[in-house]
């Protein structure tokens, strides 16, 4: 895993989009000049198998679930991450939303080096997050910026959720990821999840 150079990546503000398809083709852009066709062909297996997983699921929001995977994958593209990283964070949330997929089909159809990237990402919350970032445990790097970009996702759009939770969910995220995205040098995103979290406590 590469880290932010120094002149950093910005992250793009979050754009409504009015579906998952302008959100692909907008993540199809960002990565057409960082991998070969092959690797784009995955990526596509990955996104379509999430709309699959998440056909009948919805955000809060009302929007399809997949819209939450779909802009994790787009702010992992604005990183220097492999497309292992990136077809994770397409699967973000198909172990974890019970959906019929399971990690072996998930092995079965990528390999076994994404299942047991996803079986992390799956596993690994909030509340565990910070005590096996801060022991130095043999754990993939790539588990903690594939959770930062979903936290980032998920304070762009958590109005819609209620004051308690938001300002909940912005403490932890100030008390949790902003130093963990600090370590990783990820500090564009640092930010903005800090001034997000900031808006909501004072809110």
């Amino acid at each position: 895993m590469k880290n932010e150079n120094s002149k950093g990546i910005f992250i793009e503000p979050s754009i409504e989009f009015t579906s998952a398809e302008q959100l692909y083709n907008q993540l199809i852009l960002n990565l057409k000049t960082k991998y070969n066709c092959s690797d784009l062909e995955e990526i596509e297996k990955a996104y379509l198998l999430s709309c699959e997983a998440h056909k009948d699921q919805y955000r809060r929001s009302g929007e399809p679930y997949v819209i939450h995977p779909l802009n994790i994958a787009l702010i992992l593209s604005q990183i220097d991450v492999d497309k292992e990283s990136i077809i994770v964070g397409l699967l973000y949330d198909v172990i974890r939303k019970n959906t019929p997929i399971t990690l072996d089909v998930v092995e079965s159809k990528f390999s076994r080096e994404i299942s047991l990237l996803l079986n992390d990402v799956t596993n690994f919350t909030s509340t565990n997050l910070r005590k096996v970032f801060e022991e130095d445990c043999n754990i993939d790097g790539r588990v903690f910026v594939i959770q930062l970009a979903s936290r980032l996702h998920n304070m762009r759009t958590i109005k819609h959720m209620s004051p308690e939770i938001y300002k909940e969910k912005a403490e932890e995220t100030i008390d949790i990821f902003s130093p963990i995205a600090t370590k990783l040098n990820l500090i564009k995103l640092k930010m903005e999840l800090d001034d997000l979290s900031i808006k909501y406590l004072i809110d």
